[in-house]
């Protein structure tokens, strides 16, 4: 097929063969390399999230029409519950769902908040919380060890939710801009330090170009942000995480350089390719200026 078929492939909604047949979920053992397939779990739809519950045995899903599904890997039992994950803006802007530490999942409503499931009573509840910005969801989070939910939304606010005593915290826009989107879709958690990362300021629309690609971390003891400074040559980052020794590594996608400068296609423009981003960041953090 030609490219230009392929713009909206994601949301043609059509059946295969005649479009696209669904997301197929691998099973890899890395000490025997062996791969084994456990299906498609919704025809026609594309994966978004996916998570383990680990003391379950089960894969929960969503996909990118908001559809929510549990797999028991012991039994292959496939558990479809239809549209949960909805968001109040454009629905084909669905990419992430929340699974916490005791295996409960989240996802967006239409109210602005948040929807749980708990797997232990397979029921569905709607959360008395408001969440900030004007698109009321998230993009990115992280979940502690003591079970707080980290996350940022699309238009860059950053809010913690605590499902044990359902306390909220909304910690303002990361930028400090509430009407300015900054798309955002990365977050890690130094639990030690009780920091949060993030890489400010990504592709698409929401972005502002002079501080594309900011390295951004926000002080959980005081409540401050702290803007480190703009990263060479970023295009986008799309995961992060915190390693033991404090050092964060951001999945990056940047532009690939030869001799003369930027790689570049057939097309003219450049090149885009994968890049693994290493921070070390200062044990005690300056005040903000």
């Amino acid at each position: 097929r030609r490219p230009s078929d392929l713009i909206n492939h994601e949301y043609t909604q059509g059946y295969f063969p005649k479009s696209y047949a669904g997301s197929t979920i691998f099973k890899y053992n890395p000490k025997t390399e062996e791969i084994s397939s456990l299906g498609i779990p919704y025809f026609t739809e594309a994966l978004v999230a996916l998570y383990l519950d680990e003391k379950r045995n089960t894969l929960n899903g969503l996909t990118v029409n908001g559809k929510f599904f549990r797999l028991n890997i012991n039994t292959m039992e496939l558990f479809r519950y239809g549209t949960i994950g909805r968001m109040t803006r454009t629905p084909d802007r669905i990419r992430e769902m929340i699974m916490d530490n005791n295996g409960c999942s989240y996802f967006n409503n239409d109210i602005g908040g948040l929807t749980k499931f708990d797997p232990e009573t397979g029921k569905f509840t709607d959360i008395d919380i408001t969440l900030p910005g004007k698109l009321k969801d998230f993009r990115a989070t992280v979940v502690s060890p003591d079970n707080i939910i980290y996350a940022i939304s699309t238009e860059g606010f950053v809010w913690s939710y605590a499902p044990g005593t359902n306390k909220f915290e909304n910690f303002g826009h990361i930028f400090g801009l509430p009407r300015q989107p900054v798309y955002t879709p990365n977050i890690a958690l130094d639990e030690k330090r009780n920091r949060l990362y993030f890489l400010a300021s990504n592709h698409g629309g929401g972005r502002i170009e002079e501080a594309l690609g900011t390295i951004t971390i926000l002080d959980l003891n005081t409540g401050k942000y702290h803007w480190i400074g703009m990263v060479d040559g970023f295009e986008g980052c799309f995961g992060a995480l915190v390693a033991k020794d404090h050092d964060v590594y951001f999945s990056c996608l940047g532009y690939a350089y030869e001799k003369d400068g930027f790689s570049k296609g057939a097309d003219g423009k450049p090149v885009t390719r994968p890049y693994l981003l290493k921070y070390e960041p200062p044990s005690v953090l300056e005040p903000s200026k």
